[in-house]
């Protein structure tokens, strides 16, 4: 049985999870990204990894690392399964590293 904490714990981290998603749509579909004029894409893109990194951080504790671990495992959406991956190797990783994140319209394999 969960207790009332394990029950906010895993709302907050769904609700966390969910806002990362738009984000996550960003870095892997080109067809999102807003076409500005001027818009300097490299630029946009590190801005778009570098809030993926702050969000991850709400996931820094075992107890988030796990709710990524269970979304990439439970999902049938590969989209879905993508951004848990990428929160969970940010969460893990204490220093940024973009290279993580692939360009826009390319995707890692997620198992």
């Amino acid at each position: 049985m969960l207790m009332a904490s394990q029950t906010v714990a895993a709302t907050q981290f769904s609700n966390e999870f969910e806002a990362a998603l738009p984000l996550c749509e960003q870095l892997t579909d080109p067809a999102s990204i807003p076409k500005a004029p001027g818009l300097d894409i490299n630029s946009y893109l590190t801005k778009i990894k570098n809030e993926l990194r702050a969000q991850s951080r709400f996931f820094g504790s075992e107890e988030g690392l796990d709710f990524l671990r269970n979304r990439i495992k439970a999902s049938l959406d590969s989209g879905t399964k993508q951004c848990a991956q990428w929160l969970l190797e940010f969460a893990e990783s204490p220093q940024p590293n973009n290279s993580l994140v692939p360009t826009p319209g390319t995707t890692r394999h997620v198992s």
